[in-house]
């Protein structure tokens, strides 16, 4: 796994400088047509299609990655990679990946 330890702000200040509890409400087709991101998707989609383990993880990781200084955010992040190293989903995305074919995640 490969998570980003720093994102810049998605947009500038100048966007919404007024409070944010007055500041309107904007749409995901507001934030691609600014650049914030390059695609809209339903919510969640993009992690549902991902295995359980490795969503479970990449979602830990973030969290407590943000909290931790940059090493240890590089230590945690080689620790949940090492984690998921020996469990059934990896050999079946490996497997997946080598047949052309979506993969079946089972969660262990």
């Amino acid at each position: 796994m490969n998570f980003p330890r720093y994102q810049p702000p998605a947009t500038s200040s100048t966007r919404c400088a007024a409070p944010a509890s007055r500041c309107p409400k904007r749409s995901a087709e507001d934030g691609l047509a600014w650049g914030a991101f390059n695609q809209v998707r339903e919510p969640g989609q993009a992690m549902a299609d991902n295995g359980p383990l490795s969503t479970r993880q990449a979602k830990q990781s973030i969290h407590d990655g943000l909290q931790m200084d940059l090493l240890a955010g590089y230590r945690f992040e080689i620790e949940a990679c090492n984690r998921l190293v020996d469990t059934e989903d990896r050999r079946e995305g490996v497997r997946a990946f080598n047949e052309k074919r979506k993969p079946v995640f089972t969660g262990r």
